[in-house]
C-alpha cells in the first residue's frame, strides 16, 4: 500500500556493532519524505488518528510548550505530537 511514500529500494536496519559483525537489515523500506510533505503528511496523520482510537491518551502541556502535545497512557510508553 502507497509504494510512493516510501524508498522501496532501500530498507531499514542497524549498523554493525558488538552484537552482529555484519549489522542488521530489518527489511522495512524507508520513508519519502519530499512525497509525504506533499500531501501535509496525510498518511501519518491518517496513521495517529487511527493509533489514537486504539490507545487511551491524555493531554499534556509542560510550560515551555507551545503547541499541543499528547502523551499515551503510562501503561503503554506511547509518546506522540499532535500538530
Amino acid at each position: 500500500m502507497h509504494p510512493n511514500i516510501f524508498h522501496m529500494q532501500f530498507s531499514t536496519g542497524a549498523p554493525p556493532d558488538y552484537f552482529d559483525a555484519n549489522g542488521q537489515n530489518w527489511g522495512f523500506p524507508t520513508y519519502n519524505w519530499e512525497e509525504m510533505a506533499k500531501d501535509g503528511y496525510e498518511w501519518w496523520r491518517r496513521r495517529l488518528t487511527t493509533m489514537s482510537q486504539c490507545v487511551p491518551l491524555q493531554p499534556f502541556a509542560p510550560a515551555t510548550c507551545q503547541a499541543p502535545s499528547f502523551l499515551g497512557t503510562q501503561e503503554k510508553g506511547i509518546a506522540f505530537l499532535s500538530d
